[in-house]
This record gives C-alpha cells, structure tokens and sequence, in this order.
C-alpha cells in the first residue's frame, strides 16, 4: 500500500496509489496510476491511465485469485531523423511525421486456482483474456499514411500438475501440463483489412532430479502446435484467402548443477528454442509474399555457468552459444518482417557484487557477444559490448547515493544485414542517484545523462533513401519523486 509522486523535465508528472483491505482468509487490492509528459522530442506527448483489482481467497488446501487490469494511452510519434537533421535540431520530428500518433486501450482479466492433491500432489491452473484495441497513424518519408486500427484478442489457458518427492536430503519433482492460446488479430489500414486467427496449443513435461555427488539434473520436453488462418483481401493481397498455416515442433532441454564447493555452483544447460511469428508479426506493408510467409524462428543454446557467494564478493558467469534459424526481423527495404538465414550469437554475461567497505559497495555488469549471420556479418542492432558499473554508498541519516555508468559499443542500424549503411555509434552514460528513506517516507533524486552525451540506442535504414534514421535520446535530465509507504 502506498502512494508515489514523480516530476521530472519535459512536463513529466507520474502518480501511482495502491491500497488493499483483507486478513489472512482474504484480501483486494486497488490500484492506479497516471503519467503525462510533453518527452524530449517534438511531437512525443504522452499521456497514460491505469487501474487494476485484484481479489485473493485463502483456504486450507487452495487459493484462488482474480486480476482486473485496463490502460489507455496516447502517444504522439515523432519518427527517426537523418543525421544532418540531428546536427541541426535533434529534438525536431519531421514534418512528414506530423499527426502520427498511437493510441491503445487494453483490458486484462485473469483468474488462477492452486490447490494441494493430497501429500505429494499439486495444482496450478490459470486462465486469461487479453483484449486491445488501437488506432495508429505511423507515416513514411515522403507518405502521409492514413489512420488505421488495430485489434487483438488472445484467450489461454494454463493448467499444470506437479508431484513432489523426497530424494535423501533434497526435493525433486515432476511437472506436466499444457498452454492453451487463441489469438484473433484484426488491422484495417489504407490498403484493405487484414485478419489472422492464430491457435497454439503445447504440451510438456519436466522434471527436477537430485542426484548423488551434489548434482541436480532438469529435463524437460515440449510438443507444440500452431495454426494460422490468414485473411488479407486488399488490393496487394498475396495469400489465397482462408488457407490455414500450420507447423509443429518437438522441443527437448537439459541442465546440470553442480555444488563443488561451500558458495561454489557450476553448470551446464542446453535447450532448443521455438518463437512462433505473432499475430501482427505476418503483416508487414503487404506488398511481398515475405510478409505473410514467415517460418517459426528455431535453434539451440548451450550454456556454461558458474556462481560464487564467498564473503563479501558474489559473482556469476555465464557462456553460451545461440544458434538460431529463421530468425525474425523487421527487413526496412521491404517495410515488412522477414526471416534471416541462420544466425549466431557466440557471448559472456559476467555479473559482480563486491562489498568493498561497510558501506560501499559495487555492482558490475558485463557482456560481450560475436553476432554474426551465416555469411560473416554481424547482427544489425546487436552491440559487441555492453556494460554497466555502479558504485552505492550507505551515507548515513537515511541516505544513500548512487553513481552508475552505462554503456554500449558500436551497432548496426537496423534492416542493414549487408552492414552498407552508417554505423550507430557507441555511448556511455552517467546517472547520478540520492535517496533518503526514513520509516514509510522515501525522496529520490535522480540526475540522468549527468555529462549531458548526445546518444541513440536505436535507428534503422531506411527504406527510400538508404541513410539511417535514429530516435536521439535525452540529454541531461532531472528527476525527483516522493514515495509514502503506508
């Protein structure tokens, strides 16, 4: 329970308030919230509302629970500049972006049972609808698009059974169950009105087995179906109308952990990856046989880990190969999305928390990734390096004071795979961070791009002119929020 209040630059206003009644037999929980804010760039204003309840019901051998959620948002799109319109006024949109604007209104409704079947024997079911509603105006270079609307209604299911058994000293268990979704998908723009019905039905199993010698061992396996019924009945239609798509896959994957010493666990974890296009995903601009004909994105990841908690010092490691097929991405030159040919991701991810005086400490985020296409390449928008330091001190009196620098290498836009565009080039950025806290009562002050860089994290080729289009990020930036936990 409680309420916060946030201010910031850009006419940044943000209020959030929870507040719940109950006992140990049941409880409902109230929420809302709203954010406006004028943003960093021309013709980004946004403005946001949420609300949610939440009702829980506790008894002997099950609980149960009910979600309400909703939002509504409206977004103004200001687009991505070229860059001699960045050396001229990088917070400027475009006048071909005049008017783009997104609007979505979302209601969420879930409701889910756990109940213990007996000593050894659990149940976990869940159920949930997702409706959205939106309507867009997203224009390009040179082409004043029209409004269009956007729906999409995702219903699922989600029961599963677990058994749990005692194994010596340890616990183990066996898990099956099944995910259930049906997704209907409607957008009606300019160029005719597209549908998708989208099913996808699972099933799997996993187990969880403490072996001899400190060693657990996890399997698992996954079968999965999907179909597509597409309708695209504009004037660029490609598809014969009401043929149904389907595809299925087996799924498998495996982890050992072992604890080779007090504070020291090593690892090793292979599984097979599935990512089935969305709804939205087979409608590109409709123009090419592409953008509806999209195949699930397939693959394998191997992984090696480490962790250590010794003293003041908790690390972690990890290295890992994803090797993935038909990798899904939006392709700018065709305004659609596209499959890659085979791609790899050779990388490390090093975590650190190191205690270095009774009240300092440091907190140290890695990773480095080769991402290559089957020709060479790189990956467009994967970064080579990124990296992330903070410092914190305990300053007494309620204080605490933070100094964290982030930062990431050289990437390539968007939509380049033939890496012939201009490069998006690396940042770093200083955030400067005071919170006191005192009982229920907390003030943060945050003082974000302290050294005022100039940046993007994000741009793509376009389409027309082959020149990079980026969304620039904010310079520096105050903010200041009050939190009363009651």
């Amino acid at each position: 329970e409680g309420l916060r209040f946030e201010r910031g630059e850009f006419d940044l206003i943000d209020v959030q308030a929870r507040s719940s009644v109950g006992n140990e037999r049941w409880q409902i929980s109230l929420g809302g919230s709203t954010r406006t804010a004028d943003n960093y760039r021309d013709n980004n204003a946004l403005d946001r509302q949420t609300g949610s309840l939440e009702l829980r019901l506790q008894g002997a051998l099950a609980q149960a629970w009910l979600r309400l959620e909703g939002s509504n948002e409206f977004l103004q799109v200001p687009g991505g500049l070229f860059p001699a319109e960045v050396a001229a006024d990088r917070r400027q949109s475009a006048p071909d972006f005049a008017g783009d604007f997104s609007s979505l209104h979302t209601f969420r409704a879930a409701a889910g049972l756990r109940a213990d079947l007996g000593e050894d024997w659990q149940f976990d079911g869940r159920i949930a609808r997702h409706d959205q509603n939106g309507r867009f105006r997203l224009s390009f270079r040179g082409f004043a698009a029209e409004p269009a609307t956007q729906d999409r209604t995702v219903n699922s299911v989600n029961p599963q059974w677990t058994w749990r058994y005692r194994a010596g000293e340890r616990d183990g268990q066996l898990a099956f169950g099944g995910d259930l979704q049906r997704a209907d998908y409607r957008l009606l723009s300019q160029f005719g009105e597209q549908r998708n019905e989208q099913s996808v039905n699972d099933v799997y199993l996993t187990a969880l087995l403490p072996l001899p010698g400190r060693l657990d061992l996890s399997l698992s396996a996954r079968h999965s179906r999907i179909t597509d019924r597409i309708s695209d009945p504009g004037p660029f239609a490609v598809l014969p109308q009401g043929r149904d798509y389907r595809h299925q896959e087996t799924l498998g994957a495996a982890g050992l952990v072992w604890q080779a010493a007090s504070g020291l666990w090593l690892s090793a974890n292979w599984d097979q990856v599935l990512r089935y296009p969305k709804v939205d995903e087979y409608f590109g601009s409709g123009f090419t046989p592409d953008s509806i004909a999209l195949a699930p994105q397939t693959g394998d990841n191997l992984e090696l880990g480490l962790r250590l908690a010794r003293g003041p010092l908790q690390a972690t490691a990890l290295l890992y190969r994803l090797s993935l097929d038909n990798e899904i991405v939006y392709d700018p030159a065709s305004f659609a999305n596209t499959n890659l040919d085979r791609t790899t991701r050779d990388g490390l991810n090093l975590n650190l928390r190191w205690a270095l005086a009774e009240r300092l400490d440091l907190d140290l985020a890695y990773s480095r990734v080769d991402a290559s296409l089957r020709d060479g390449g790189r990956i467009p928008l994967v970064a080579e390096q990124h990296g992330q330091l903070a410092l914190n001190l305990d300053a007494g009196a309620g204080w605490r004071l933070q100094a964290q620098w982030q930062a990431a290498s050289d990437r390539l836009a968007g939509g380049d795979t033939d890496a012939s565009a201009a490069t998006l080039p690396g940042y770093g950025v200083l955030n400067l961070v005071a919170r006191w806290q005192r009982e229920g009562l907390q003030l943060h002050l945050k003082l974000n791009n302290a050294l005022d860089r100039e940046y993007a994290a994000v741009g793509f080729e376009d389409g027309f002119t082959g020149q990079v289009a980026s969304y620039p990020l904010p310079g520096m930036h105050l903010r200041a929020g009050l939190s009363l936990q009651m």
